[in-house]
């Protein structure tokens, strides 16, 4: 009887871990369908309940990080990170002309923003659009017009495009765009009828006013002062 319950037991431990196996493999493979074909996979780990998938490009100029809900499945976040993300001394393109990179890119996606910033000295373009699925940030450099960074979030896909924006995540998304950033100042207030969230961001001595649309999580103002 008591081999009878070993032997019961080590099948279920091993049915158990052939499922939790062939589930990671299947979150892999769904991680995959979002990068190049010629992508490399580095890694996986658990961070914040979500399960992320690195990857690099063969020559290792990009590295590829897909977010991952385990208790979904789905796809939560992008991210494209280029080694040598300089911007420009230079600004070339015109704010148009970087809006339809993007578009060269994402044809049938909605730009909602273009904003020349600074980073390290250089000026970049980011350019934030919406997707039917996600909605995406994109910083090139000005001067040439090469990909420098890439975000596409999809956690508000299955919601209309313009669906509402709460205040924390306002202020998570802006927070995303500035590295060690703090917000210093944060209200919710009606313009022209519409309910919208303002405030200030400082990072060291710089200073960042933004105004975002709360129903529609465009970016109405974000300006720079050093």
């Amino acid at each position: 009887m008591k081999r009878t319950v070993f032997l019961l037991a080590a099948a279920m431990l091993l049915l158990l871990t052939t499922a939790a196996f062939a589930s990671q493999t299947d979150l892999e493979q769904l991680a995959r369908q979002y990068v190049p074909q010629d992508a490399v996979f580095e890694r996986t780990e658990r961070d914040d309940g979500l399960q992320e998938y690195e990857f690099r490009s063969p020559d290792r100029s990009v590295t590829y990080d897909v977010k991952i809900n385990p208790d979904t499945g789905l796809v939560v976040k992008v991210d494209y990170d280029v080694r040598n993300d300089r911007g420009s001394k230079n600004v070339i393109l015109t704010e148009a002309q970087a809006g339809e990179k993007v578009l060269e890119l994402y044809p049938g996606a909605e730009i909602t923003n273009v904003l020349l910033q600074r980073d390290d000295g250089l000026q970049e373009y980011a350019v934030l659009f919406t997707a039917a699925d996600f909605t995406g940030k994109i910083e090139l450099n000005p001067e040439t017009g090469a990909v420098l960074d890439r975000e596409l979030d999809y956690t508000r896909s299955g919601e209309s495009a313009s669906g509402p924006l709460t205040a924390e995540e306002a202020k998570a998304f802006v927070l995303a765009k500035v590295e060690d950033g703090r917000i210093v100042d944060f209200e919710t207030d009606r313009d022209d009828g519409r309910t919208v969230y303002e405030g200030e961001v400082v990072s060291g001595k710089t200073q960042y006013d933004f105004e975002i649309d709360a129903e529609t999580g465009a970016l109405l103002k974000w300006e720079i002062d050093d």
